[in-house]
């Protein structure tokens, strides 16, 4: 097994495994950044291509079906077609598919409860996209008034 050809195939897969985890660690949409969502009272993370919030708790809490109906007709205004859609007390998935062959195929919006109160995620395509991330946060809040 020390032929020049068993050499060479295992540099490459060595080689490729580094080059794929360094794209990884130094890939900006792994590294949180804080960025501001609504009028700017909100401050989400955004990480591995997914935008995360929390809405506020307490007196002026957010239910999850108001974030899960916020979050369809954001993604409606923004011409996107719900292709799915479940929603409970206590979790909503809000799927959106993009009518134009682009990057922002498409938007999964979650909202869930936790100890902060209500958690909202949204992730555009396989890769994630923070502008039409952010896009769609503000848009769910100015129609809850947040």
């Amino acid at each position: 097994m020390n032929s020049p050809h068993a050499r060479r195939s295992a540099v490459l897969r060595t080689g490729l495994a580094l080059l794929a985890t360094m794209c990884v660690i130094f890939s900006p949409g792994c590294v949180a950044q804080s960025v501001p969502v609504g009028r700017g009272e909100l401050v989400g993370q955004y990480a591995g291509g997914t935008l995360a919030f929390d809405l506020p708790s307490g007196p002026n809490a957010v239910p999850v079906l108001t974030a899960a109906a916020a979050a369809e007709r954001a993604l409606t205004a923004r011409g996107y077609t719900i292709v799915g859609r479940t929603t409970s007390e206590h979790e909503s998935r809000v799927e959106g598919r993009y009518p134009q062959p682009t990057a922002l195929t498409n938007a999964v919006v979650l909202a869930f409860t936790d100890v902060r109160g209500t958690r909202v995620s949204i992730r555009i395509g396989g890769f994630g996209d923070l502008p039409e991330s952010q896009a769609i946060a503000n848009d769910m809040l100015a129609l809850i008034g947040r």
